[in-house]
């Protein structure tokens, strides 16, 4: 507790809670099982609770806003112009507020034409002569205005930071002012940004609070502005009028007309009949138990008071009553009863390194700690037969990972549920921890990223609550996969594809080791000639890779722009697209892009690889992610072979070093051409673009031809170039700004070529602009196999923040739709070479092009086999094309 108080009254700010408590599960939205989001609602409860149990107020009232316009709207029309509409999720919540704050007998207060500030600034005055100690729960650094010894804010605590009191002195030292009273003034010179306050242009806190400290109040700034000269008297002159309408709309109304009944506003029993109705209605079955437990006159009944929201501790009494409503095993012939036994047709399955635990049901959980005495390979053999059997589908958190964990040799064809991957489909951009997962589909469970897993006792409960969890999931994600209308994905894309990737990962790539070794003796010795270089034409040495020193040297130094970009740090940006901006300049940024270009491959790749090798086959094993992008792309981690650059010759080297299996093998590449080009042209239904494929036309040289009205034998390579970078651009949203900075135009020509462009493939035009529109009215895009990607913001008040929603309308469907191509095509592909039962294995897989390692004997069947496949994999109009080439090293093969 860090309130004080016999008389405490605690007055807050509901929708700043409730917008706080909203955006914390942004990326992890708490849904029902029918959909509906109380991310909102639990938040906002929880810190209710929260506050009741750690501060114990004796008096309590939530303050609203109300739709109505107050003064400031009024007399600034911009007051509050830029926010966004309020998040559907916050409507759709408040009417169950209202009722929970209803049914804990808490009032909730509102006054037409006044903001929350002003009502919470009246009732805290008026309380204050009372004798009550008030306390503004708020995060909203304007109410500091109103601190005074008997009226302090209550500021609630942050991402694992602990709730605080501001008090005088620390609003002081918040605001570095020398009394509270020039808060206000601080305000209206420093504007509000959220408000839309506009302030004095060009003045910050800094400059303000000196101000403050010499004159004492804005006032008084302005009676002295004989005192200033040079551009702060400018700026001060220039903004006077709308510095006092900012302190003015900064000002906390005191007086507002409002009936104040503080016997209202004294803690009361709650109606727990009323508040367990509303809390099944939203699945809070957790959170109506501390509610219980908090406020039910049985004082000896044991309850739960562990919540999701509660970071700080593990409630011991909870975690021994987890681990006595289970069933630990500790020998094979108990495992085999209890598993012959069971005549469920569901089970989740869960494993970490020291233990396994699985469930039949949402109650039962049984659980394994592997030991000397009762091995994993035991506890294995007995599940084996379990997974393997289609008439029980099984529930894992990441099959693949079960897969990895358990060196399990089961059948691929198994049926079973993986929740992760059925997470990933519903909220592509989410975090998938089982605590998240927990939280997102209002499960409640111990806080397990709490838990020691070197201790037994925590050991257990994390593998008890996570079979439980799997189990009680499995239901909530099904119901939601089938609203979205992603079952056939998730069961014929996605859920083959875990087990594409793990015999991927298994079969591995050889790695020429010596190679590498002799090109990083190359790349070390040119990194130092460029070294050398660089601080010749520098005229000095200096660090090239600190972005402080390499800042001063091109800008201070050799000042090589008038006005060069900062950071928001006050560095000068050295960034790769900045310095790119600054080719043509001085050979010096030509150098120091190769020296950043030779530096990464070194520590990245070449230096990197060979520590990757796995001692036991001399592979490399790299694990394919297929839980991370937003557009359903594959991605890869140890190495990340996707990002490996291939223009440069540098880059090539690297290719060059990944080898055949052995002399007998080849490695054999299969690569989409301009498949998400392809795509654009099939979606749009575009004519000439899908005639120029159909007549096998160089694509960019068409388009060249088209827009800059040339034919085609008279297409330069800048106009090729030039075309092709709108051609992928315009996937990507590119401006007249974007191109002319990526190609040989300048911004005007560049501008007219996007219109010429357009003019020449009118469909696409309607196809981009449809895009935007559905995802306006949906917030949503899709695929061609309907996997979605939600856009949250495309609404969005903030052009900037739109129109990333926007571009990403018109790329996910392109860029996701050649996701859904390749994954059908690698799951066609492994099926036939199983069943084939060829030698050849699929080994990679990055972007647009699969990596084979091929048994030369196979290497007629295989070229086929992959050809046919990817090529006709998915019905289009536009021919999917596939190139492909053989050879010892993936350099040669590509």
């Amino acid at each position: 507790m860090i309130s004080i108080g016999d008389k405490k009254l605690f007055l807050i700010d509901a929708y700043a809670l409730i917008y706080r408590a909203y955006f914390a599960f942004s990326k992890n939205p708490r849904l029902t099982s029918k959909g509906f989001d109380v991310s909102a609602i639990y938040g906002f409860t929880n810190i209710l609770l929260e506050l009741i149990n750690n501060e114990n107020p004796q008096y309590l009232a939530v303050v609203f806003d109300t739709p109505k316009k107050t003064h400031r709207h009024i007399e600034f029309v911009e007051y509050k112009a830029n926010r966004d509409a309020m998040p559907e999720g916050i409507s759709a919540a408040i009417p169950y507020i209202k009722r929970i704050l209803q049914y804990l007998n808490i009032p909730a207060v509102s006054l037409d034409g006044y903001e929350a500030d002003d009502v919470i600034g009246t009732i805290a005055k008026k309380a204050s002569i009372q004798g009550f100690q008030i306390y503004m729960m708020t995060p909203d650094k304007d109410f500091a205005q109103l601190v005074e010894d008997n009226i302090l804010m209550y500021r609630p605590g942050i991402r694992g930071n602990p709730a605080e009191i501001w008090n005088k002195e620390r609003v002081c030292s918040k605001f570095d002012i020398d009394n509270v009273n020039q808060v206000i003034d601080i305000l209206g010179m420093v504007g509000d940004a959220v408000d839309n306050i506009p302030g004095i242009a060009g003045v910050g806190p800094k400059t303000a609070s000196k101000l403050l400290k010499e004159y004492g109040s804005l006032e008084n700034i302005y009676h002295s502005i004989e005192d200033f000269d040079g551009k702060l008297e400018e700026k001060l002159i220039k903004s006077k009028d709308i510095a006092f309408l900012s302190k003015k709309l900064a000002t906390i109304v005191i007086d507002a007309p409002i009936d104040i009944d503080y016997a209202q506003y004294k803690m009361q029993t709650p109606n727990l009949i009323a508040l367990q109705e509303v809390c099944d209605e939203l699945e809070f079955k957790g959170l109506y138990k501390r509610i219980h437990k908090k406020f039910s006159p049985e004082k000896n009944i044991k309850q739960s008071n562990v919540g999701q929201l509660d970071i700080f501790s593990i409630d011991n009494n909870e975690n021994n009553l987890i681990i006595e409503g289970a069933i630990c095993i500790s020998n094979v012939l108990d495992l085999r009863r209890i598993l012959l036994d069971n005549k469920s047709k569901l089970v989740s399955l869960f494993i970490i390194n020291n233990g396994l635990s699985f469930s039949f049901s949402d109650t039962k959980v049984y659980y394994v700690l592997f030991t000397k005495s009762f091995t994993k390979s035991e506890v294995i053999i007995e599940i084996e037969p379990v997974i393997n059997n289609n008439s029980i589908e099984k529930i894992f958190y990441n099959y693949k990972d079960f897969l990895i964990i358990s060196q399990i040799t089961t059948n691929s064809d198994i049926y079973f549920f993986d929740v992760a991957v059925a997470d990933y489909l519903i909220n592509p951009e989410s975090s998938r921890t089982l605590l998240s997962l927990s939280q997102k589909y209002n499960i409640d469970i111990l806080n397990i990223e709490l838990l020691d897993l070197n201790n037994q006792e925590h050991c257990k409960s994390y593998l008890i609550e996570s079979a439980r969890l799997l189990y009680c999931l499995k239901d909530k994600l099904d119901a939601l996969l089938d609203k979205n209308k992603l079952k056939e994905l998730f069961y014929k894309v996605e859920l083959p594809l875990v087990s594409v990737l793990f015999h991927m990962e298994l079969n591995g790539i050889m790695l020429d080791v010596e190679a590498l070794t002799k090109y990083s003796q190359i790349l070390t010795k040119q990194l130092l000639e460029l070294t050398e270089k660089i601080h010749l034409m520098a005229g000095e040495s200096f660090k090239i890779s600190s972005p402080k020193q390499l800042g001063s040297i091109l800008f201070e130094k050799m000042k090589l722009v008038e006005n060069p970009k900062k950071t928001k740090t006050g560095q000068f940006a050295t960034s790769e697209p900045e310095l790119v901006k600054l080719k043509g300049k001085h050979d010096i940024i030509d150098s120091i892009l190769l020296f950043r270009t030779y530096q990464k491959l070194l520590s990245t790749y070449v230096n990197a690889l060979p520590l990757l090798i796995h001692q036991k086959d001399k592979k490399i094993h790299t694990t394919f992610n297929q839980l991370v992008t937003s557009t359903g792309r594959l991605s890869s981690s140890r190495p990340n072979l996707q990002n490996i650059p291939i223009r440069r010759g540098s880059g090539k080297e690297v290719r060059k070093s990944f080898i055949a299996s052995s002399p007998e093998h080849l490695l054999m590449s299969a690569d989409y051409s301009q498949i998400e080009l392809r795509l654009i042209a099939e979606l749009s239904n575009e004519d000439n673009m899908i005639e120029a494929f159909l007549n096998d036309q160089d694509i960019h040289a068409s388009t060249a031809s088209k827009v800059f009205q040339v034919p085609l034998h008279e297409v330069t390579s800048e106009m090729r170039t030039n075309a092709k970078t709108i051609n992928f651009g315009i996937i990507y949203g590119v401006s007249a700004f974007g191109l002319s900075e990526q190609s040989t135009l300048n911004r005007k020509e560049a501008a007219n070529l996007i219109q010429v462009y357009f003019e020449t493939y009118p469909k696409l035009k309607v196809f981009i602009d449809d895009k935007i529109r559905f995802a306006q009215k949906n917030n949503y895009v899709e695929t061609i196999l309907g996997r979605r990607r939600h856009l949250l913001n495309i609404n969005s008040r903030n052009s900037f923040i739109r129109g990333h929603d926007e571009r990403n309308a018109v790329n996910m469907p392109v860029q996701g739709s050649a996701a859904d191509v390749i994954k059908l095509a690698m799951i066609k592909i492994h099926d036939i070479f199983k069943q084939k039962k060829l030698v050849s294995k699929m080994i990679l897989q990055v972007h647009d092009e699969l990596v084979f390692d091929v048994f030369k004997k196979e290497k007629d069947s295989v070229y086929d086999i992959v050809k046919d496949t990817m090529e006709n994999i998915y019905p289009t109009k536009v021919p999917l094309k596939v190139d492909i080439g053989f050879g010892e090293n993936w350099l040669q093969a590509h």
